[in-house]
């Protein structure tokens, strides 16, 4: 028997009497998501989706194309300044920077970001931490003042915590008041089915909004970073309270196996010279830009099945639950004629 999620348990919830009308007609539907500082800069994701883990140097010659097509869609990337160096400047999507455990805070990664993000943990995502600079929730709120002042308040202010980040953990980033969360899942759950890592995505997701409203910041931007690779999960995710999704998983898996032939000119050959053996110049990945724009396509049709408008109407009253187990878990009504 296959094992399920907990989000297999859960259905979206048409609107009553919604007229039938086919998939892309009717009003128009806003995906878009902003994060916003103090100063009231913001950074804005035309879709709730972001791109983190892929690098430059595992994509090769894949690099800019991926970074074209996420510029195009309007969804930020995970980068440094000097992996988009080389990244024609048209095809150069928003930037978030991080800093991991042990690293040296480096100017140019913070003032030149679209966002900029503390990780409390190691590049593998071990060895979860405060940053050396940190002892008390009084040194956090100095480091993040202080960001804001190296980059003149215009950069949101991220903090990286666990899926099952503790209670006080929370606290102490929002009194720190941090523009935003990248809830991580952890890497020693890696190994976990994607059944899962979608239901720890979902409890994890819940109970920090939990934690969020508690203290006061309802609407603090909660981004989730697991590999959810199937498009309900992510709907339902999002509906449950994350901000945006982490889609680098997605993207992996629509890139090509092996690099089509590709018959060049004889003059693009000499040109190409200086390429490693076996590259090609890669001009378009029709498949990753297919799945995305299907992830994209997808969550309008839902919120158009729920009657949303706006995705800031999206959340856990366009869901049921037949289980009343799984309904008081994840916050959501049971389905009024659900089997006894």
């Amino acid at each position: 028997m296959t094992a399920k999620s907990i989000l297999d348990e859960v259905i979206v919830t048409p609107v009553a009497l919604m007229p039938a009308l086919p998939c892309g007609y009717g009003p128009a539907i806003s995906t878009a998501r902003t994060i916003h500082t103090p100063a009231g800069r913001k950074l804005q994701l035309n879709a709730p989706f972001f791109a983190k883990g892929l690098s430059a140097s595992q994509m090769s010659t894949n690099w800019p194309v991926v970074c074209g097509i996420l510029r195009a869609k309007g969804l930020p990337i995970y980068a440094t300044v000097q992996e988009l160096q080389a990244v024609p400047g048209a095809q150069v999507p928003a930037r978030i920077a991080q800093r991991f455990l042990g690293q040296p805070l480096i100017h140019d990664e913070v003032t030149l970001s679209d966002a900029f993000e503390l990780v409390n943990c190691n590049r593998n995502g071990s060895g979860w931490s405060w940053p050396y600079e940190i002892s008390s929730g009084r040194d956090l709120k100095t480091l993040v003042t202080t960001l804001r002042a190296a980059t003149g308040g215009e950069v949101p202010i991220g903090m990286t915590l666990p899926l099952n980040a503790k209670a006080a953990d929370v606290r102490m980033c929002l009194d720190s008041s941090v523009d935003y969360f990248t809830l991580m899942h952890c890497a020693e759950s890696l190994a976990s089915t994607s059944e899962v890592v979608a239901s720890q995505a979902a409890l994890g997701i819940v109970s920090a909004r939990k934690l969020c409203a508690q203290y006061g910041r309802t609407k603090i931007p909660l981004l989730l970073d697991a590999p959810i690779t199937n498009i309900e999960h992510v709907l339902k995710l999002l509906a449950l309270g994350a901000s945006a999704i982490n889609v680098a998983t997605i993207i992996r898996d629509a890139m090509p196996t092996a690099e089509p032939r590709r018959y060049e000119s004889m003059l693009t050959e000499n040109l190409l010279g200086n390429l490693p053996s076996g590259q090609k110049v890669v001009r378009e990945l029709p498949q990753v830009e297919r799945s995305l724009t299907e992830l994209i396509q997808r969550l309008s049709d839902v919120m158009r099945f729920s009657g949303l408008l706006d995705i800031s109407e999206l959340d856990c009253t366009c869901l049921q639950s037949m289980s009343t187990v799984v309904a008081e878990q994840l916050g959501v009504a049971v389905l009024a004629n659900r089997l006894n």
